[in-house]
């Protein structure tokens, strides 16, 4: 059993995390088999997401000064694990637990913390439709130099019909 003052801080070493994760995912893990949940959390330590389990009230506390809209209580029910990265684009952690949930049948996501606003289980599938920073940055990239390369394209058609015409009109004075 925990004292209250390591209760104490473990809600503010969450809360500390919690305020700077980009995307804050719950999960229920119930149904897993140890082995399981051994290699979902190798699999999240290699991403550099982190994966801990918390009673409900303690991640409750933690939540108190997270900005969002939504009733988290829902999903503070059962078995509860917390799901976040500091380091990785939001939407790649995001992925990630997608792709466990896909493959782990049990792993259920219960809802996501993500831009101020509290997802449930469906609003999270939305949430994998998302591109990552990466993804969108080509999208931007290729969006901007697409005009470009009409342009190039414009400009050597262009100059190679001048081309094939001066090349037409030598041919015929040579005749």
């Amino acid at each position: 059993m925990l004292t209250k003052a390591q209760k104490v801080e473990i809600v503010r070493s969450l809360k500390e995390d919690l305020d700077k994760a980009e995307v804050i995912i719950m999960v229920d893990f119930k149904g897993l088999k140890v082995s399981d949940l051994n290699e979902i959390r190798k699999n999240f330590r290699d991403e550099t997401i982190t994966y801990k389990v918390y009673r409900n009230t303690l991640i409750k506390r933690a939540l108190e000064d997270v900005e969002f809209t939504g009733d988290i209580n829902e999903a503070l029910v059962g078995n509860t694990a917390v799901i976040y990265s500091l380091e990785r684009d939001p939407i790649e952690t995001i992925k990630a637990v997608a792709d466990v949930s896909k493959k782990f049948k049990a792993f259920k996501v219960k809802a996501a913390i993500f831009e101020g606003t509290l997802f449930d289980s469906k609003g999270f599938k939305e949430l994998t439709k998302l591109p990552t920073k990466d993804m969108a940055r080509g999208l931007v990239v290729g969006a901007i130099s697409a005009p470009a390369r009409e342009v190039v394209g414009i400009f050597n058609s262009a100059v190679s019909s001048m081309v094939w015409l001066l090349d037409a009109k030598i041919k015929k004075e040579q005749e």
